[in-house]
């Protein structure tokens, strides 16, 4: 057992996403994939950051400016969050979150970037079988 009323025992963040100079090996940021249980009934009352939700396929990009991590969680509070499909943007420097997307359908594959005409694309495979996409978002 993992899990003592659907709380994790281990100590958060569920989930992150690290940055690490690998010229001097030192972290240089730390930001948490996800919410997790802050709206769990023993958490309720207090003022939590963001907890990170336990993912599966992680998969992340790196562009001159941000980092996209695509992610699909394993576990919510909620069957509606159970369904979500993300990717979180963060700052390349600071790790400060930019964005966060969600998708129609699961993340399929890594992001990838392209530019078409001076504008930079960010796109993900989301689904399987007949029903696999490639989904185009548009930076500005």
């Amino acid at each position: 057992m993992d899990s003592i009323d659907g709380l994790p025992i281990i100590k958060p963040p569920y989930s992150r996403l690290t940055a690490i100079d690998l010229n001097r090996g030192e972290h240089l940021w730390m930001a948490p994939l996800g919410s997790g249980p802050r709206d769990h009934p023993l958490l309720k009352d207090l003022n939590l950051p963001p907890l990170g939700d336990r993912m599966q396929g992680v998969s992340v990009l790196v562009t001159k400016t941000l980092v996209i991590a695509s992610a699909i969680p394993t576990a919510a509070p909620s069957a509606s969050e159970a369904t979500r499909r993300l990717l979180f943007v963060f700052d390349k420097q600071t790790g400060a979150p930019v964005h966060t997307v969600e998708l129609d359908a699961f993340s399929a594959a890594a992001p990838m970037t392209y530019m078409h005409r001076g504008k930079q694309y960010i796109v993900v495979a989301t689904g399987s079988g007949p029903n696999s996409e490639l989904v185009a978002l548009s930076l500005p």
